[in-house]
């Protein structure tokens, strides 16, 4: 198995790292109590991203940290690209979504990646 390692640092907005989807550079939130990883729709829609409906049985509405319930629309296929890595992953696209793009837990997990809080380091 090979295993790629990219560092981002910052000692402002250490929350946020840069990507990059369809060649466009994405300022995205990494959040640990995020469950999921998601878009706004309007992101997609700017990024001509296509995606398939939810299933029947499918959770359609999330909330998120203030209480909000958002409204789920579908699922994108997504090569995100981290400084040359490219990680295809598959990510709900939200209405009215505040951020452009979270890093969610399940992003997170599967690729084992490591937040180093104290030294504001993160490594995918």
């Amino acid at each position: 198995m090979q295993t790629n390692q990219i560092t981002f640092s910052s000692l402002n907005d250490s929350s946020y790292i840069w990507i990059s989807i369809n060649q466009k550079k994405i300022r995205a939130l990494i959040d640990t109590g995020a469950g999921i990883t998601c878009i706004s729709r309007k992101l997609s829609d700017k990024l001509n991203l296509t995606f398939e409906s939810l299933k029947p049985g499918i959770i359609k509405n999330f909330y998120i940290a203030s209480g909000s319930s958002l409204n789920a629309v579908g699922i994108a296929k997504i090569d995100y690209n981290l400084n040359g890595l490219i990680i295809p992953f598959d990510t709900v696209v939200l209405d009215n979504l505040t951020e452009a793009c979270i890093i969610g837990s399940n992003f997170l997990n599967a690729t084992s990646a490591r937040i180093l809080v104290l030294c504001l380091l993160k490594t995918i």
